[in-house]
């Protein structure tokens, strides 16, 4: 309980030197990030995207490109996959989806 300003000043440097305190049920969710890193034209597009269509649980494909965004969201929709699409323009939301395209 925080009753004074010395105690909330406390309190705040504690926080601040502990990120992971800041949300504990996020930071206990298993996640796994692939990138994929290559010079120019070396497909790299191409194989994110295949294997982000195999995939069968949540999944977010992150596009530098709000236009990439968009295709990939089109392709997953004409591949009978729903996906989400959030760009910085745009939200499209769509219930009960798996994946999400989106802008970084």
């Amino acid at each position: 309980m925080i009753e004074t300003n010395k105690d909330m000043v406390e309190y705040c440097v504690k926080l601040t030197k502990q990120p992971k305190t800041w949300y504990p049920t996020a930071c206990s969710v298993k996640r796994s990030i692939i990138y994929h890193c290559g010079p120019t034209n070396s497909r790299k597009s191409h194989a994110a995207l295949k294997r982000f269509m195999d995939l069968n649980h949540k999944a977010i494909y992150c596009s530098p490109l709000r236009l990439l965004a968009m295709e990939v969201c089109d392709r997953l929709s004409a591949s009978a996959i729903s996906c989400n699409l959030i760009t910085g323009q745009e939200k499209i939301m769509k219930p009960l989806t798996t994946h999400i395209s989106c802008t970084t």
